[in-house]
């Protein structure tokens, strides 16, 4: 008998696609007031997990950005219920221990329970697929932001690098002819317009295959 697991509640369906934007705006807002704040109360350096977790989050974050997809996780604990954070906050507000809550220990778990709760809400606001420029620039601002925090850190200099290799000609081309896309599928259907970005000429390819029928929305 095979085993039954059970993936996170959010695996299948996905929000209003029409409203992601104002969502990951809502994120942004909430992680620069709540996290920032509190990363910034913690004067430890940060330890080699922590280090690794940042990466992990801004890693994750990149891949966002270039279209990719998270997979969902199995044995999820957050029903659907407690993953709309924008009817339910404290989904992103955590528990701290009331002894030393801005100590090493707490900043650890926080980071740790951040990472998992921003997979299980990027499954959720990936299903209808790839971000468009403009959320995309959302996700920029909120990348920035973990790679703040890693100043001073070995991991900040290895980034730093990585990121001038990314950042090629081709790259920038392809960001620019990408806001072009978007701008211009605001009129046009996919089915009629050529696309002139790798990401949007994909995202063509995928609607035909499967018939046009679920992402009407471009």
């Amino acid at each position: 008998m095979e085993k039954n697991e059970t993936l996170c509640p959010l695996s299948e369906t996905s929000f209003h696609f029409y409203r992601r934007l104002s969502r990951l705006s809502i994120l942004e807002e909430m992680l620069a007031s709540t996290y920032e704040y509190f990363f910034s109360r913690v004067v430890q350096p940060y330890s080699h997990e922590e280090q690794e977790i940042l990466m992990r989050i801004i890693d994750s974050l990149s891949a966002l950005i270039q279209g990719e997809t998270p997979a969902p996780c199995s044995f999820c604990r957050f029903t659907e219920h407690e993953l709309a954070f924008w009817r339910q906050p404290e989904f992103f507000r955590l528990i701290l221990p009331e002894s030393e809550p801005f100590g090493l220990y707490a900043r650890l778990y926080c980071l740790q329970e951040l990472e998992k709760r921003l997979i299980c809400f990027f499954v959720s606001e990936t299903g209808r697929g790839p971000c468009s420029y403009r959320e995309a620039k959302v996700l920029r601002r909120i990348k920035k932001l973990f790679v703040h925090e890693l100043r001073d850190t070995p991991m900040y200099d290895l980034f730093k690098a990585t990121r001038a290799r990314r950042l090629s000609a081709e790259k920038q081309q392809e960001l620019k002819l990408q806001k072009k896309d978007e701008a211009r599928l605001k009129h046009v259907s996919i089915y009629r317009y050529n696309p002139l970005s790798q990401k949007y000429k994909q995202i063509k390819e995928e609607y035909l295959r499967k018939g046009g029928d679920e992402v009407g929305e471009l």
